[in-house]
């Protein structure tokens, strides 16, 4: 049985007025004149057409850390990045693995994960559903930007699956670290810490052989051991096994940076005993063990048309891959050799953006875009007899096609009011695999 359906997103619209801004500069003169000190810290923003803002500017609260916030983190986890972020929490037991997000109050719960939020790599987006488990498996070392975007206002351009909001990390480019027309770079890092004894190793390699051309390599290394908590205990299923590399290229044509055609390819490999509930408290009473290999290929372009209004398009195709191999789970009274979790998908997606001058202080974007994809869920399960048999009713296997077209329009009037309607249609066709329900394997018509 194959089920289709269509999903119109009509009429999404914001509007920032300039009070917020007035209220926060009434109070700083008032703390001031008080002989107080106030410090007031705004987020950077990015619109999705407009220039970098900061949150009393927008209708949209959007926080963004950059290159420097990263580095400052020294993140284990792609959840130390966002675990300070206001309205941001995160999930996922004490490992490394499956990091899980919830914004205000949305997204990874006790038995789900973040289907209320969509994460994208270099615009590419990941899927993962295992019970338990979160969804986006990573490491914080590849990305230069991390974008999170609050509520469902970003539906229009990423989809109805965001209801709770975006988390968009953009990984590092060439252009990072080559500086000042510098044919070579080389970035090092090393850490370590006695807790456990970790080891983390990183690897930079950036070169520009000719001006038009620009490639990057990136290999980084994570070991530790399981860690001790404050009162001396060892924290079961704590310790991070995992390696990951990023290989990244960029062709300029006819010397337009912003006419380009770019390609990016990441692998993630961790291999470790984990928690099998990753979203409650870890014990030592249900490990399993856990090999993960997540893959992200992106071939993207780009062009400004020598900065024209009307044409600035970005075009891309990409494949991902999540897949979890898991082993010694005879806690759980399955006679199972292993099974494997799988989200397998291929994407594309092309838009355009034209600016309007409207006369005055008023400005205007116009984003107009479509998307596909096509993703396929797979859970075989093998017995130690050899036995194959496909997802259970917990996590049932398919396919899902899904394509979209949207269009959204900006208006700001003098940076001091903002309105943003926009439109999106998304057909989704669902078409269930085989699954086994009380021991009866039930096959899709």
């Amino acid at each position: 049985m194959t089920k289709t359906k269509s999903l119109l997103l009509l009429g999404t619209v914001m509007i920032a007025l300039p009070g917020s801004a007035f209220a926060q500069e009434q109070t700083t003169r008032a703390d001031t004149d008080a002989d107080t000190t106030t410090q007031l810290s705004l987020d950077r923003l990015v619109v999705s057409a407009g220039t970098e803002k900061v949150a009393i500017d927008t209708p949209q609260a959007v926080s963004v850390l950059d290159q420097d916030d990263i580095d400052q983190t020294q993140a284990s986890t792609i959840g130390d990045l966002l675990e300070g972020m206001p309205g941001v929490n995160v999930q996922g037991g004490v490992s490394q693995l499956g990091q899980g997000f919830n914004i205000r109050g949305m997204g990874t719960a006790i038995g789900d994960s973040d289907n209320r939020i969509v994460m994208t790599v270099d615009g590419v987006q990941k899927f993962y559903e295992q019970y338990r488990m979160g969804a986006l498996f990573s490491e914080p070392e590849l990305y230069k930007r991390v974008e999170v975007l609050r509520g469902p206002a970003s539906s229009t351009l990423y989809g109805a699956g965001a209801l709770a909001g975006v988390i968009n990390f953009t990984t590092k480019d060439a252009s990072d670290f080559l500086k000042d027309g510098d044919p070579l770079a080389v970035r090092l890092k090393g850490a370590t810490e006695t807790n456990a004894g970790v080891h983390t190793l990183s690897g930079i390699v950036a070169v520009q052989p000719t001006e038009n051309v620009e490639l990057l390599g990136s290999y980084n290394y994570r070991r530790s051991d399981d860690y001790k908590s404050g009162d001396g205990s060892t924290v079961p299923a704590s310790a991070t096994l995992s390696d990951s590399w990023l290989v990244k290229a960029r062709v300029s044509i006819a010397g337009n940076k912003k006419h380009a055609i770019w390609a990016s390819y990441q692998d993630w490999v961790s291999d470790a005993p984990q928690v099998y509930d990753q979203v409650s408290a870890a014990t030592g009473a249900s490990l399993m063990r856990r090999r993960v290999r997540d893959k992200t290929a992106v071939l993207g372009y780009v062009n400004d048309f020598d900065g024209s209004k009307l044409l600035n398009v970005e075009a891309q195709v990409a494949y991902s891959l999540s897949k979890v191999h898991q082993t010694e789970t005879t806690f759980l009274g399955a006679n199972l050799e292993y099974s494997d979790f799988s989200y397998e998908s291929w994407q594309g997606k092309i838009q355009n953006t034209s600016q309007f001058d409207l006369g005055g202080d008023w400005t205007s974007f116009l984003i107009i875009g479509a998307q596909m994809s096509e993703q396929k869920r797979r859970n075989p399960r093998v017995a130690f007899n050899g036995r194959v048999t496909p997802g259970a009713g917990t996590h049932p296997e398919g396919n899902m096609t899904r394509y979209g077209v949207f269009a959204q329009l900006e208006i700001s009037w003098s940076d001091k009011l903002m309105i943003i309607p926009g439109a999106r249609i998304d057909w989704t066709n669902l078409k269930p695999g085989a699954t086994v329900v009380n021991g009866t394997t039930l096959t899709a018509v």
